[in-house]
């Protein structure tokens, strides 16, 4: 059988795919290509023309080797269990791979296959993997059905070699000739595609009705550390001379309809500590906070739901322990109840340092706060008049100084003397060094290697020589211009979204990472300023440029997609896919109400039916309800006739005699209700045979109605109709006598 010689093949297959599955979910190329190969080489090994295979003493003592380094490996990386369990198994089923392969050892390594795939399930909840799941899932089923054939074959086989021996003398079995009908193959792969669709919706069905909190878990597991995919909460101009322009999807998001178009700044992190070219953010006292999974929690003490806010819902790709939001935060919202810390001297969010990273959560912003507001939020703290640090060295420091006043001094607004800069001094000086930045020659580059490093301070090579960077040169040297004039700015991370859209999903890139700068308007507000240039930003939104990055931004959209839509599945989505589903319903039974109401008073109108219109309309429906299941009682009557008279084709004049001939079929449908099933194997007359030992009368009416249906199916001639009437009051007769019981 063609079946049972393609069993080893799509076995070697499936164990083939579980370990590119795990490879993808271990995200190591390395590994695939080393076990990959030693597959690859098993299969010529054993299976080529020499077919040659371990000895038993040599797989066992290699099992005891690759047993030995997994305890080693366990030693190494106690808190990597499923690293340890997967790279133990994959070993075993390399070794496994060059042993003698009996149903028996095809069993073991189908099993080490769903051990790898389920190792990479604990590990990974990447796209990548999730379709090797799939095509795991779907080979494996048809593997499975195939083993079972295989596994029959063999216990078969190896019985006759056991016994005939003593019969025959021989120790080689013929080998066996298995009576099947047509379309074995056909048939078998019917039956493996029917069981994969059942599978699936149930599947589908148990992953809908039970949603997991998977986020959580993998948030502490699988990827524990990660904060958010592009962003970081501190700048180090002096560590790297590059960065890459990523095309990955960081989160998604919906911006509620309260949002008045414009850049969209969502603020990560608040630094305002400068030395050696680095940005840290000072400790300043947190207040912890919890989220109850039901109601929006709001930050500022005693003001619940201000006005004009916009609620913006982010689902991330990564978990995030930083909450990113607009200025300023007033709520935030989660699913699931949270502990959170909030930073009133920042206006920030992020997770409690005991709880996973977040995974989505919705966060209700002003835009344009008022002091009122902005002072509940930090607690009636005004903001400090401190000294600032900016240069380690004095002469560096001086030339800031100068390059600020200078230009300061050429647009009229000079620096006050004798006294401290005012809010709104200092937020035309801000504009003024914005200015300055983004139309002075200054040119933007993520390729800062060609850039001289000297002992000089990064920004004030910046400033004064190379004059080329990213973003973060660009608002460190705007932060540390203000700070020259007594502007107590500050640098923000986090990202930007240059063209948000009320009430549309927006996907963000890892790219849209983004830094710039906050000015103080009065003791508790700030503003904020870009200083980087306007061209810049459009990378952050434009995800094509070349067919390649289209191509990479639609397998990043399915990734976001596979995230949001899988991955992050829980309550929440749960009931939201449940009122979608709900609403959707109703509203469509709605509409269709209306359009028939419309349609019947048109139909009315059009004929002058008058009030009675509506009871003819309805007459005419029933009517038409009725022939619709008359017309489909007739077609299964007609395909079911044709099943049993064994009419594959119909001629022109078979139309009369399936109709002549339809009493048999009536007759069989009797005898299967009284219980008395025909076999389809059994001819007609030897069926009545056997029916007449207990219902010898029933038998007679049965047989009659068998020779006249002879008479019509095989004579070359139809019935007449009084014929045709014996036939039936024959099946009457069969029917009285089964209910009798004669």
């Amino acid at each position: 059988m063609k079946l049972l010689r393609s069993f080893p093949v799509m076995a070697f297959a499936l164990v083939l795919l579980s370990i590119a599955g795990f490879s993808a979910a271990q995200r190591s190329v390395e590994m695939f290509l080393v076990a990959g190969t030693l597959a690859a080489v098993s299969w010529y090994v054993t299976e080529g023309p020499r077919g040659r295979t371990l000895p038993r003493w040599a797989s066992t003592m290699l099992v005891l080797l690759v047993t030995a380094a997994g305890v080693a490996d366990f030693a190494v990386h106690p808190r990597d269990i499923p690293g340890v369990l997967g790279r133990f198994s994959l070993a075993l089923t390399v070794v496994k791979l060059f042993d003698r392969r009996t149903a028996r050892d095809h069993a073991h390594l189908m099993g080490l296959s769903l051990l790898l795939m389920l190792v990479g399930c604990m590990s990974s909840y990447d796209l990548l993997f999730g379709v090797f799941v799939a095509a795991y899932s779907l080979l494996g089923l048809y593997v499975l059905l195939l083993f079972q054939l295989f596994a029959a074959h063999e216990r078969v086989t190896e019985r006759r070699r056991r016994r005939l021996p003593a019969v025959a003398g021989t120790r080689r079995p013929p080998q066996l000739a298995p009576t099947i009908g047509r379309h074995v193959g056909l048939h078998f792969r019917g039956l493996a595609f029917v069981i994969a669709v059942v599978g699936l919706v149930s599947s589908t069905l148990l992953f809908v009705i039970f949603p997991r909190s998977l986020g959580r878990d993998l948030g502490r597991g699988a990827r524990g550390g990660v904060t958010a995919a592009g962003f970081a909460d501190r700048i180090d101009l002096d560590v790297g001379t590059r960065i890459t322009d990523s095309r990955r999807v960081a989160f998604e998001m919906i911006v509620g309809d309260g949002w008045r178009g414009g850049p969209l700044y969502l603020r990560g992190a608040v630094l305002d500590d400068y030395r050696d070219g680095r940005w840290r953010a000072t400790v300043t006292p947190a207040e912890p906070l919890g989220t109850d999974g039901r109601s929006i929690r709001w930050l500022a003490r005693g003001i619940l739901d201000p006005p004009e806010t916009v609620r913006i819902e982010l689902r991330f790709r990564t978990p995030t322990s930083t909450l990113f939001s607009p200025y300023v935060p007033v709520g935030v919202f989660t699913s699931q109840p949270r502990s959170f810390r909030f930073d009133p001297a920042r206006q920030t969010l992020a997770t409690d340092r005991d709880d996973p990273p977040v995974w989505t959560y919705a966060v209700i912003a002003q835009p344009e706060p008022p002091a009122p507001l902005v002072t509940a939020l930090s607690g009636g703290r005004r903001r400090p008049a401190r000294p600032f640090h900016t240069f380690d060295r004095p002469d560096e420091a001086a030339r800031v100084v100068e390059l600020a006043e200078t230009l300061l001094t050429e647009v009229g607004h000079p620096r006050p003397v004798g006294q401290p800069p005012s809010p709104e001094w200092g937020m035309r000086a801000a504009e003024i060094f914005a200015a300055y930045l983004q139309t002075g020659g200054f040119t933007y580059t993520l390729d800062v290697s060609g850039v001289v490093r000297t002992a000089q301070d990064p920004v004030t090579e910046f400033l004064f020589n190379s004059r080329r960077g990213h973003c973060e040169y660009f608002a460190s040297a705007h932060a540390l211009l203000c700070r020259a004039v007594g502007v107590d700015a500050r640098v923000v991370t986090g990202y930007i979204v240059p063209d948000a859209t009320p009430g549309a999903s927006s996907l963000v890139l890892e790219s849209a990472a983004h830094a710039w700068v906050e000015v103080p308007i009065d003791d508790v507000r700030v503003a904020t300023f870009d200083p980087t240039p306007p061209d810049a930003l459009d990378s952050a939104e434009d995800p094509t440029g070349g067919l390649t990055a289209r191509l990479t931004f639609l397998v990043q959209r399915l990734e976001g997609v596979w995230m949001n839509r899988v991955v992050q599945f829980d309550e929440r989505s749960q009931t939201q896919l449940l009122e979608r589903l709900t609403a959707g319903s109703a509203t469509r039974m709605k509409t269709g109400v209306e359009a028939a109401r419309r349609w019947m008073a048109q139909v009315n109108r059009a004929f002058y039916f008058g009030p009675a219109g509506y009871i003819w309309l309805g007459l005419v429906g029933l009517a038409g309800l009725i022939a619709v299941i008359a017309l489909v009682r007739a077609i299964r009557r007609y395909r079911a006739l044709r099943r049993t008279l064994g009419l594959r084709t119909i001629e022109p004049g078979e139309p009369g005699r399936l109709r002549q001939l339809g009493f048999y079929h009536d007759l069989l449908v009797a005898l299967r209700r009284g219980g008395c099933t025909k076999p389809p194997w059994q001819p007609p007359l030897a069926f009545i045979g056997t029916l007449a030992a207990g219902h010898p009368e029933t038998a007679e009416a049965a047989r009659a109605a068998v020779e006249l249906y002879y008479r019509g199916r095989y004579a070359g001639r139809g019935l007449t109709r009084a014929e045709v009437a014996e036939g039936r009051r024959l099946v009457a007769a069969v029917e009285r006598g089964l209910r009798s019981g004669s």
